[in-house]
């Protein structure tokens, strides 16, 4: 059950198109550092739409092993509840988490 202030993560991107993991991680810094509860990766704010499944896999796993245990993490959850590959995509990024 997730508790306390969740945000839709912004997915940044570089100039030629591609995920810019390093902001993205200087974003879940911001956040800890500012009491985030948690966040929500490749949501509709994080242009999952209009993302392909490798780069949902690399966000994925990218904020999963970044974030760690600092605090919470949803994936997409537009698409999570009605999408098969979301979901494969989530257990496969965050195998150390519960998976209800």
């Amino acid at each position: 059950m997730f508790t306390g202030s969740l945000v839709a993560l912004v997915t940044p991107m570089k100039s030629d198109g591609r995920i810019d993991i390093g902001s993205m991680e200087r974003l879940i810094d911001w956040h800890v550092e500012e009491g985030t509860a948690g966040i929500v990766v490749a949501g509709t704010t994080g242009e999952s739409a209009t993302m392909g499944e490798s780069e949902h896999a690399e966000i994925l796993i990218a904020a999963a092993e970044y974030a760690g245990d600092r605090f919470q993490l949803s994936p997409e959850p537009a698409r999570i509840r009605h999408s098969r590959p979301s979901i494969c995509r989530w257990r496969l990024a965050t195998p150390g988490l519960r998976h209800t």
